[in-house]
């Protein structure tokens, strides 16, 4: 059994401090019984969310990808942090410029769509699918 928790934990050899504190029972097929290991862990992300990814539709609704590229909501641009946990995606500390320009009618705004968000998201064709409640909310292309 292999279990992590999201506790602070300090490794005993190193000081190094960590996030979660994990703990292993495992036993070879000729002991008697489990032995039990703790020490401290990393989540490690899924490293196929750190590319290029450009938003192709929200909820279902096509979106002209141009306007939308590199990390642009289609009149300001947004960065931010996002953190993940097993297949759910969580935005923070969402970040967005201020500027006055009129986007057309009907667009959304991705940025209030990300903050502060969490989402399950899978990968299939070439694209990033971020939903809510089995909803598809957000469809990203991959773009590299």
């Amino acid at each position: 059994m292999i279990s992590a928790s999201a506790e602070p934990c300090t490794d005993t050899m190193s000081g190094e401090r960590f996030n979660y504190k994990v703990e292993v029972q495992a036993k070879h097929t000729s002991d008697k019984a489990y032995r039990n290991f703790t020490g401290c862990g990393d989540y490690v992300p899924d490293m196929r969310l750190t590319d290029i990814w450009v938003v192709e539709q929200v909820e279902g609704v096509p979106l002209k990808p141009a306007s939308f590229m590199n990390g642009h909501d289609g009149c300001n641009s947004i960065g931010g942090a996002f953190s993940t946990k097993r297949n759910t995606i969580t935005f923070k500390q969402l970040m967005s410029t201020r500027m006055f320009c009129s986007t057309p009618d009907g667009t959304p705004e991705i940025s209030a769509l990300l903050a502060e968000q969490t989402y399950g998201y899978e990968f299939g064709n070439n694209r990033l699918y971020l939903k809510k409640d089995n909803k598809i909310i957000l469809t990203l292309k991959h773009v590299d």
